[in-house]
């Protein structure tokens, strides 16, 4: 498989949203990770390791979102 094909899947709103956790949970998983291995030089995780984590976590995390938001305004547009 090339790597820059897409790929897409099917999410029930309920699973959109927990995606959408799954992935800020992620991030300040890892964004805690970075600032440990800054502030600690002996810290068991590289800073440059958790710098790329927390990047490529938030490529994916900006697309959810805005698949999350869309949907949420959607949301709202409705109940009015």
């Amino acid at each position: 498989m090339k790597e820059n094909q897409l790929i897409s899947i099917l999410l029930t709103k309920e699973e959109l949203y927990r995606l959408w956790s799954m992935c800020h949970d992620s991030s300040m998983y890892w964004y805690n990770h970075w600032r440990k291995s800054t502030d600690d030089i002996n810290y068991h995780l590289s800073e440059t390791g958790c710098k790329l984590m927390l990047e490529q976590i938030q490529k994916i995390l900006t697309k959810v979102e805005a698949v999350y938001v869309s949907t949420k305004e959607q949301e709202l547009k409705d109940a009015a």
